[in-house]
């Protein structure tokens, strides 16, 4: 059946096509198994007003919300955790909602903050904080020298994916995950002198045995990968195509903190991204470098691709970032670009105004054994208020009817949501499909679906169409098996010709960083596009090394166990290549005092459609913009 309503949804939701498709899906897709009703659901809420109002009217009303008490009342976004039950009055008290990947374990109540425990020396210059996906906090490359007994340069290592249940982890003020404080890493890493020790450690009293890599000795892990990068102790012997340099450097001696956070949950594709805990990870560095060295540079690197979103800076999470970078000027943010750069999921043109103009589409390849939702996603510029319709073909059936800003059109079977496509008048649309195989398998069809977009004002249009999904790069990952959704074809589009950027780059005060290689100094194939003819959103603004060549991919940094390394490659590298730059750079030079002046005091001009910009490598002082003197 077909159903062609206005949204029906609370204004508080309307900007969130992913939180709309959860609730027309009953949250079956964001659950699993687990009981709706009373499960708690990660939220990113914007305040209609202050945030004591809001807080005086929840206590009143006695809804199931939880916050963190110490979280800076001025300002306008804020995490918080609801039950289902609460959200219709919660959205009534709201601005706006956008909802993020549940947890396995709901969260506790919130704890008293850690207290600090520093090595007694003098305040350190700089603290790195890293917000990445795993992390071998034993590492001999984050301590103060390679002698056994050094001690680590670790403040906090907070892992969000599991509860705290035993041995020296401790429940963190945001009240999920576990954390080692300074004082537990420190008696840990006095115990851990070499490899084997370190490797007991992980699969006994830390309970980490949950991790990939700890089938094997060396083991892959992209934290620990990333923070080495950015803040390692430097190499005893250069070799080509390392990831950091050789000589001491001012990074090598800053603080340290490290936040894993959680992916999906398994078998879920929900298009949310895990923001409010990457938004608390910001918080919790922040919070400890603060206390640690209250005037210190603090400089954070996220490595982590959130793709799906509105690409004019409103995402919620986009937003709090800015806020952060704005209430602390000492607050310098890298985010890695993304590795979209060509891929068959991208199609990106204008789109032709007037009624005599032909339509553009692109046809969607749905994979007949996809256990999890697909979703497709179109954006456009709205500051010209352009009028854009869409409208979708099943495989096999006829088209939709045409569908503009403000309305949404869905297909049901006995009251079960099967597809909807939504049309925002913020400037975006999404097609949202039930799996087609698997436990949640729905009666919606494989194959090709179409989406058509037409323009009714007289202005041509540019558009982007992304597939999002359960594996966005699936074609540099050959052993994950392939349910991944793609498009078969556009026309009137580029097909794979532009790439999109990570949506954490369309901010205003945080640095983008894509990838290069360093035998030809150019953009890497895959990483988010600086030059090429289609318009698109975002930017990159500086290109750091993540290849050592075109046949030799990645950069070797440090493995799990102290003393084995590993190549990675992607903007995941890059981004920490950059940071460690900029934090030599500027370790013990003046830095600005508003975060709007952090591009042009490193000398950053964001690059124009057809320029190309210098590759960074790990081992020359930083070269863009006035050459600044490496400490």
């Amino acid at each position: 059946m077909v159903i062609d309503s206005r949204w029906s949804a609370p204004r508080a939701f309307e900007d969130d096509v992913y939180m709309d498709w959860a609730r027309a899906d009953a949250f079956a897709g964001v659950f699993g198994a687990q009981e709706a009703s009373t499960a708690w659901l990660p939220l990113l809420i914007r305040h209609r007003g202050d945030a004591s109002t809001l807080r005086q009217q929840v206590l009143k009303l006695q809804l199931a919300i939880r916050w963190q008490d110490d979280w800076p009342v001025d300002l306008s976004v804020e995490p918080v955790w609801a039950q289902l039950s609460a959200l219709p009055e919660l959205a009534a008290l709201v601005d706006r909602i956008e909802f993020s990947q549940p947890l396995a374990e709901a969260p506790q109540p919130v704890a008293a903050p850690s207290a600090d425990v520093g090595s007694g020396g003098p305040p350190p210059a700089v603290v790195v904080g890293v917000i990445d996906s795993g992390g071998a906090p034993l590492n001999r490359a984050f301590r103060e020298s390679d002698a056994d007994d050094a001690p680590t340069r670790l403040l906090s290592y907070w892992d969000q994916t599991q509860a705290a249940r035993s041995g020296p982890w401790k429940r963190p003020p945001a009240g999920y995950g576990r954390e080692l404080d300074a004082a537990a890493l420190k008696a840990l890493c006095g115990r851990a002198r070499d490899a084997s020790q370190e490797r007991a450690l992980y699969l006994g009293e830390l309970d980490m045995s949950d991790r990939a890599w700890t089938a094997d000795q060396g083991g892959v892990d992209h934290a620990t990968h990333v923070l080495d990068t950015l803040a390692g102790l430097p190499l005893k012997a250069a070799f080509p195509g390392a990831a950091k340099p050789a000589l001491a450097d001012a990074a090598s001696r800053a603080a340290l903190v490290l936040v894993s956070v959680p992916g999906g949950l398994p078998g879920q594709a929900t298009g949310a991204p895990s923001a409010l805990q990457v938004l608390d990870a910001l918080h919790h560095i922040r919070r400890v470098a603060r206390r640690h060295a209250p005037k210190a540079l603090v400089v954070v690197n996220i490595s982590l691709g959130v793709q799906a979103g509105p690409r004019d800076g409103s995402l919620l999470l986009v937003r709090a970032i800015d806020e952060l970078m704005a209430k602390d000027p000492g607050l310098l943010v890298l985010i890695a670009a993304g590795n979209r750069g060509r891929q068959p999921m991208i199609a990106s043109g204008s789109v032709e105004g007037g009624k005599q103009a032909e339509p553009v589409s692109v046809r969607w390849r749905l994979r007949p054994e996809d256990p999890t939702d697909s979703f497709l996603e179109a954006w456009w510029p709205v500051a010209s208020r352009p009028d854009l319709q869409f409208r979708v073909t099943l495989p096999g059936g006829a088209p939709s009817p045409w569908v503009g800003a403000g309305y949404q059109i869905g297909w049901e079977q006995d009251g079960v949501a099967l597809a909807r496509l939504s049309v925002l008048a913020s400037g975006r649309a999404c097609l949202a499909l039930a799996p087609v195989a698997g436990a949640r398998r729905r009666q919606i069809p494989g194959g090709c679906w179409s989406l058509a977009c037409r323009n009714r004002s007289d202005e041509p249009v540019p558009l982007w169409v992304m597939v999002q999904g359960d594996q966005p790069d699936f074609s540099l990952l050959p052993n994950v098996p392939v349910s991944q959704s793609y498009l078969e074809q556009a026309r009137g589009l580029f097909l794979g010709a532009a790439g999109a950027h990570n949506v954490l780059c369309t901010g205003r005060y945080p640095i983008s960083v894509g990838a290069g290689s360093l035998e030809n100094q150019r953009a890497a194939w895959y990483s988010a596009p600086v030059d090429g003819k289609v318009p698109r959103p975002g930017g990159v603004h500086l290109l750091a090394a993540a290849d050592e060549a075109v046949l030799t991919p990645g950069l070797l940094g440090a493995g799990v166990l102290s003393g084995t390394w590993v190549r990675m490659r992607g903007t995941s590298v890059a981004a920490p290549v950059a940071a460690r730059q900029i934090v030599n750079a500027l370790a013990e030079g003046p830095r600005p005092s508003r975060a709007e002046q952090w591009r042009q005091a490193l000398g950053i001009v964001q690059a124009k459609a057809y320029a190309p910009l210098p590759v960074l490598r790990p081992d020359e002082p930083w070269i863009l913009g006035e050459a600044v003197a490496q400490p």
